[in-house]
């Protein structure tokens, strides 16, 4: 793979690395972690899942 000069690597202007810091503080706290909930969300409902097949002996279709 060739090496990129690092004079004529693209960078991202002051402008638009402002915005981007703009934009993620305008995020709210749920919004930042979002995937963090998702996999909480997951894993509370395979444990309760878990759980109410153990307490009632099955599902029985």
């Amino acid at each position: 793979m060739p090496r990129l000069d690092p004079d004529i690597t693209p960078r991202p202007s002051a402008k638009a690395t402002v915005m981007i810091d703009r934009a993620a503080k305008r995020l709210s706290f749920f919004d930042r972690y979002l995937t963090v909930w998702i996999f909480a969300a997951m894993a509370v409902g395979v444990a309760l899942s878990a759980r109410g097949k153990s307490l009632v002996g099955g599902v029985v279709a």
